[in-house]
């Protein structure tokens, strides 16, 4: 796996290095826990045994209602995806329109610079988005509003 860095000399946007780091992942794994938080409604809870239960009957104080269960998971696993998804979109409405899917390749899978293109630009680019992303879950102190 290639070395995920960031400039110090002359970056605006620098940010510490465990937060830029969360960042990265967070951003690497946001289509997995996209897919994740759709498919939670569609998947149910696992029936309990019939062999742990006496005549059939479900023990326990849980939660018996297989779509009040979803609907706790769905907002226990939301809160935090949503807020992810508010910071990236934030971040990607104020990013230009042709730097948003190399970045987000970029990100994901190290692709490289197009060719023929300022790479400094894209460095910035994708530095800018990063730093609107932690600025939006605030990890970052500080004025972040452009």
């Amino acid at each position: 796996m290639p070395k995920v860095y960031q400039s110090t000399k002359n970056n605006p946007y620098w940010l510490r290095k465990d937060v830029y780091m969360q960042i990265i992942y967070a951003v690497k794994g946001y289509s997995g826990q996209k897919t994740d938080y759709e498919e939670i409604l569609r998947e149910s809870p696992n029936p309990p045994k019939w062999e742990d239960t006496p005549y059939g009957l479900s023990r326990g104080s849980g939660v018996t209602d297989r779509t009040q269960a979803r609907a706790l998971r769905r907002i226990a696993f939301g809160e935090e995806f949503l807020r992810l998804d508010n910071a990236i979109k934030h971040a990607m409405s104020r990013t230009p329109e042709e730097y948003r899917a190399w970045i987000m390749r970029n990100i994901c899978s190290h692709c490289k610079y197009p060719e023929g293109t300022d790479k400094k630009m894209y460095r910035c680019q994708k530095q800018r988005f990063i730093y609107l992303v932690a600025a939006k879950l605030n990890l970052v102190v500080g004025d972040w509003e452009e």
